[in-house]
């Protein structure tokens, strides 16, 4: 198995799910994000520093807050718990 076969897999799956809704992938990050006009939609696939795997956190960034180019979760919800990746069958949709 390679090393970072899961974020791979998690970069795949996020792509498939949120490009069609307008996010896109913010350069390599597990972050997505989508421009609703005064607001951003971001999803994040946050990283364990134990274990591989992810969280699923949900967030908006308010665009009047601090300066462009700064990213702030205004306001986030964490979906669900970790999971942990056993295999690539476990996040894999086939």
């Amino acid at each position: 198995m390679a090393e970072n076969e899961h974020g791979r897999i998690i970069a795949s799956e996020a792509k498939t799910a949120l490009q069609p809704a307008g996010f896109r992938r913010r350069g390599r990050s597990r972050v997505w994000i989508a421009d609703r006009g005064f607001w951003l939609s971001v999803v994040e696939f946050q990283p364990s520093s134990w274990s591989k795997g992810t969280y699923l956190n949900v967030a908006v960034h308010w665009l009047w807050s601090l300066p462009p180019y700064t990213l702030t979760f205004d306001r986030v919800e964490r979906v669900g718990s970790f999971v942990e990746f056993e295999s690539p069958e476990q996040f894999s949709p086939w």
